[in-house]
């Protein structure tokens, strides 16, 4: 049975201002201005089948103003917050929405990092279990 949250102390699960930083951050971090980086954004989009809801059914710069500016009521539509990753290259914003939660977001590398961790660990097991039959191999062996 799945335990209940604490309702004191516990973090918020509100993520819009965590996430507008982290997509500040990205948007700061990544070399593109604004308008280069809502025109990379379209492109994105439109590969994805995506549209907004504004004009042309694009990213305009006053959009994504409004997506970074501190105005709560300014949020992505979360099904345009992978493309914005994309072209941002950052998890950052992905990250924020997972935190609350508890969860974490990883890259490749880190992806491949796990994936060797799991791999050491079933190594381990299979050497372990090969010890162990050895040993009752020669507890029967005549």
């Amino acid at each position: 049975m799945e335990r209940q949250r604490s309702l004191f102390g516990a973090k918020s699960l509100n993520p819009v201002a965590d996430l507008k930083l982290a997509m500040n951050r990205a948007a700061r971090e990544c070399g593109l201005s604004r308008a280069q980086l809502a025109e990379r954004l379209n492109g994105l989009i439109a590969m994805s089948g995506l549209r907004t809801k504004g004009r042309d059914g694009l990213v305009t710069e006053a959009m994504l103003d409004k997506w970074l500016s501190q105005d709560p009521d300014g949020v992505i539509p979360l099904k345009l917050l992978p493309a914005f990753c994309a072209a941002a290259d950052s998890l950052a914003p992905l990250q924020a929405l997972a935190g609350p939660v508890g969860g974490l977001v990883i890259g490749p590398a880190e992806q491949l990092l796990l994936e060797m961790a799991r791999a050491q660990m079933t190594e381990k097991e299979a050497a372990r279990k090969r010890r162990r039959l050895e040993e009752q191999y020669r507890e029967v062996k005549p």
